[in-house]
Order: C-alpha cells, then structure tokens, then sequence
C-alpha cells in the first residue's frame, strides 16, 4: 500500500496479520447495485 504525504507518497509493506486505518483521501466509497447484490 502507499502511504500519502504532503509532499509524496511512501510505499509501505507488511506481513499479515496487518491493521491499517485510513484516513479521508481513500475516496468516495463504491456501493452495489440492485443487479449486482441480486447476482451474488
């Protein structure tokens, strides 16, 4: 995962089991249609 800065970004790896929390940046979340909760 990438960590972000003000000035950049910093690559980040770990081994599982890993928390990771985010913050506000992640983006505007995703939600499922009706045809795709019906086909799952």
């Amino acid at each position: 995962m990438e960590r972000v800065f003000t000035d950049g970004f910093q690559k980040v790896e770990a081994e599982t089991p890993v928390i990771v929390t985010t913050g506000n940046q992640v983006g505007d979340p995703r939600y499922p249609t009706l045809k795709g909760i019906m086909s799952a």
